[in-house]
């Protein structure tokens, strides 16, 4: 970890779940279903993240839980 993106990260945490929520909700159940639409998924909330990011970047997301209501 690089020092200055716990901070950094902290400071835009709220920003960062509003653009995961926003882009999440904007998914159909078959976008998110597949094995390749949750590769893309990743790619997407990858890329949100590291807008708000000047100190470091995030390489990778991972799913702990999916749920799909």
């Amino acid at each position: 970890n690089e020092p200055g993106v716990r901070p950094e990260y902290n400071e835009n945490v709220e920003r960062i779940v509003d653009s995961i929520l926003v882009l999440l909700s904007s998914k159909t159940f078959e976008e998110g279903y597949s094995v390749q639409g949750k590769f893309k998924l990743k790619d997407e909330i990858t890329t949100r993240v590291n807008r708000f990011l000047l100190m470091g970047h995030v390489k990778d997301v991972f799913f702990t839980e999916f749920v799909i209501q």
